[in-house]
């Protein structure tokens, strides 16, 4: 992508159909941004003024290719559907390999509203990106992903979905992450079933300081659990990376001896499920800022809770940045 910055308006070309397009569809607030990609429906997210108990968290990205006032890149980040035949075939589509039938727009509840209609499978994909409140920080500082998919096939047909996000905090490209009842992820990991975690810490900061940038994804809590959870390699040559989430549309083995600090990225799996005619299935996810937490101890729970549910997650963090621990 290639920004022309001598004309009246900014513009950027598009580098696959070489159209001069405006700046792409977004949604935005005081705290954070999310751009989409005209031609394609690929998105990135990062900050506007950020999280206001923190300075210096302004316009830095949450996903690879965020930059300040719509200048996007978004390539690096894309999300596949599986789809299963009566007869047994598999296929695995890469949404952003095909030019969306209807281009996003932006509709009345300012959600960017991107659609994929299939006519080989006879399948509606509908994607929905939009801000929403955090439970952490009760500020609406999180954006909602969401996929609907409805089925025109006259036949029996299972649909699934991988979304495939390229992490990138601030500057930090490898940032840790932090898993709750796991603690420090610096392996290619995975999570499967009723271990997939409520959510998903990265920091900007290798020391995890409180006053830096941090983000969260929420993946269960008012949302869609995924079937399997990883974080990954994403799969940077130049780096020595020889294999990435990237790379692969669906099937991915996890190596557990690879390190992901240099170039991570995380990816959301939701088993393929039977649709009939005219049947919808949705899936969703948070990701935006963090909210409090960081520093050498600290507490993470939601800002609020009811009487509607009788449990909820609270997670003690502890930083050893030495080479001995004591509890007392």
């Amino acid at each position: 992508m290639k920004q022309l910055q001598y004309l009246p308006t900014t513009y950027w070309i598009d580098d696959v159909s070489l159209n001069v397009c405006p700046i792409p569809p977004h949604a935005k607030n005081d705290f954070v941004r999310t751009d989409v990609r005209l031609t394609k429906g690929t998105f990135s997210i990062g900050t506007t003024d950020g999280d206001p108990d923190i300075t210096g968290d302004e316009h830095k990205g949450l996903l690879y290719g965020f930059e300040q006032d719509g200048y996007s890149d978004m390539w690096s980040s894309y999300a596949t559907l599986r789809v299963e035949e009566i007869d047994g075939n598999i296929t695995d589509v890469d949404l952003s390999e095909f030019r969306p039938d209807q281009p996003p727009f932006i509709d009345e509840d300012d959600t960017v509203v991107t659609t994929w209609f299939s006519k080989d499978f006879g399948l509606e994909v509908s994607q929905y990106v939009s801000i929403i409140e955090n439970e952490h920080s009760e500020r609406k500082d999180t954006v909602l992903i969401e996929y609907s998919i409805t089925s025109f096939n006259p036949e029996p047909i299972k649909v699934g979905l991988r979304s495939m996000m390229d992490v990138r905090i601030g500057s930090n490209d490898g940032a840790p992450y932090f898993i709750p009842d796991v603690g420090q992820v610096i392996y290619e990991t995975e999570f499967v079933g009723d271990d997939v975690p409520e959510y998903w810490r990265a920091f900007e900061s290798a020391n995890f300081i409180a006053n830096a940038l941090k983000a969260q994804g929420t993946l269960r809590t008012g949302t869609t659990p995924p079937d399997r959870f990883i974080i990954g390699r994403w799969g940077n040559a130049d780096l020595g990376q020889t294999d990435g989430l990237y790379w692969h549309e669906w099937d991915y083995t996890v190596d557990t001896t690879a390190l992901v600090t240099e170039d991570s990225a995380v990816a959301l799996y939701w088993n393929p499920v039977p649709l009939n005619a005219l049947e919808n299935v949705s899936f969703a996810t948070y990701y935006g800022l963090a909210g409090e937490g960081g520093g050498e101890a600290w507490l993470e729970a939601p800002s609020e809770v009811t009487c509607d549910g009788l449990e909820f997650n609270a997670s003690m963090w502890l930083v050893n940045n030495s080479h001995t621990f004591s509890l007392r």
